[in-house]
């Protein structure tokens, strides 16, 4: 699949160098592609976080396939945290439209 978009760039780089694009729209081009590429593929159709309950009773989120994590006082708080912090790390780019929280609970059952 990768190849298929790369001789679509190789195309799009023809019609720039014969003229038929403008620089502007040949870069416009290549960025679309390029995010499409990255987005399929990662394979990434919602972002999954690993949500823990810490000790003192707040929680932490971390991201299984980004670099994001937060944490907060309350669920909703982290909720917030989560949305806030997807936003900062997709400033540039468009993310997921699904973020799923998965809160992990290790409970140890001891058996007498």
């Amino acid at each position: 699949m990768q190849l298929d978009f790369l001789y679509i760039e190789y195309k799009i780089l023809n019609w720039f160098l014969q003229g038929f694009l403008q620089a502007d729209q040949y870069i416009a081009f290549i960025l679309e592609i390029q995010k499409f590429v990255r987005k399929r593929i990662s394979g990434m159709e919602e972002l999954v976080f690993e949500v823990l309950q810490e000790s003192d009773g707040g929680f932490v989120a971390e991201c299984l396939t980004e670099n994001i994590f937060t944490q907060a006082d309350s669920w909703d708080e982290l909720r917030r945290n989560v949305r806030d912090a997807v936003k900062a790390y997709y400033f540039d780019a468009q993310p997921s439209s699904v973020i799923r929280l998965h809160l992990v609970k290790d409970e140890q059952l001891v058996l007498a």
